[in-house]
């Protein structure tokens, strides 16, 4: 066993919990309306950004008040989105703009964040 081999006492359990979004502070935002007004959120930031990272991360950070990092990983995803999907998402919140985020863009921000976001988190472009 890794005690006896190493001298090491592994954790009691592997958590994909240590994103920028798992800080007491930016959890109680997530559960308490972060994750309800995501959607919305990330649309309009969207569209206010136009897919630049630092005006995407400005703008979920005066959305709902979370850390700066937290708030990177969300801008990082909108700038992903525009990035590798715009195509796809200029038309709004499609099958294939969804399909083209969650392929793309989804597993960097739950890798980021460490939150799993709701499904179907295409970021409209228009």
């Amino acid at each position: 066993d890794l005690k006896a081999c190493s001298g090491l006492t592994p954790p009691s359990a592997v958590s994909v919990a240590d994103g920028s979004c798992t800080n007491s502070g930016d959890q109680s935002i997530w559960t308490a309306k972060g994750k309800d007004n995501f959607h919305s959120d990330m649309n309009d930031c969207g569209h206010k950004s136009l897919g630049n990272e630092d005006k995407a991360t400005q703008c979920m950070k005066g959305k709902e008040g979370y850390s700066d990092d937290c708030a990177g990983c969300f801008g990082a995803t909108i700038s992903c989105t525009a990035k590798k999907c715009w195509a796809k998402c200029i038309g709004g919140e499609t099958a294939a703009c969804t399909s083209c985020v969650d392929a793309n863009c989804t597993p960097d921000l739950k890798a980021c964040s460490g939150l799993t976001p709701p499904s179907s988190i295409g970021v409209v472009m228009v």
